[in-house]
């Protein structure tokens, strides 16, 4: 979506200026994770129109800063009734297997699905960049290159095929 890519070369440009590069190493969708008993999920297709009637679980944030989602309030379920707020991960997950309420996210290997009780659906026509940021005029070490080759190895689930 070219708004997305705008927003996401003045992103580069302003690490630029910090003497940061962001390096990708994967571009995925973003997903919804709910319940995998939500009700939503009887309906097909998926009604991403309805997820504002139930609360959307994040990340406690600052509210100076833009969202971490670059594009999220374009979605048209970007402002649900309700919030929930929360400080861990875990909590996150957990909170959302119980209830009825949801969250963006990447989404997580298959075995995180069985194990917690949720359900990723992919959002169409987004975009969730995995990547980090390193300053280029440092040599690469031999333990950032261990580190690196280990998380490709582990994201490898989410490239698409």
């Amino acid at each position: 979506m070219p708004g997305k890519e705008n927003e996401l070369a003045r992103l580069r440009e302003q690490l630029n200026t910090h003497g940061l590069v962001l390096k990708a190493l994967a571009r995925l969708p973003l997903s919804v994770k709910l319940s995998k008993t939500h009700p939503l999920l009887q309906e097909d297709p998926f009604p991403f129109d309805k997820l504002v009637e139930y609360p959307m679980v994040e990340y406690r944030r600052d509210p100076n800063l833009p969202p971490p989602v670059i594009g999220m309030q374009q979605l048209p379920f970007a402002f649900p009734r309700s919030h929930i707020r929360v400080d861990i991960g875990n909590m996150r997950t957990q909170f959302i297997a119980r209830t009825k309420a949801w969250g963006v996210c990447a989404k997580l290997p298959p075995s995180h699905e069985e194990k917690n009780g949720v359900r990723y659906i992919d959002i169409p026509d987004t975009c969730f960049i995995i990547g980090y940021l390193r300053d280029p005029r440092r040599p690469v070490t031999p333990l950032e290159k261990r580190f690196l080759a280990l998380l490709k190895e582990e994201l490898s689930f989410l490239q698409p095929s």
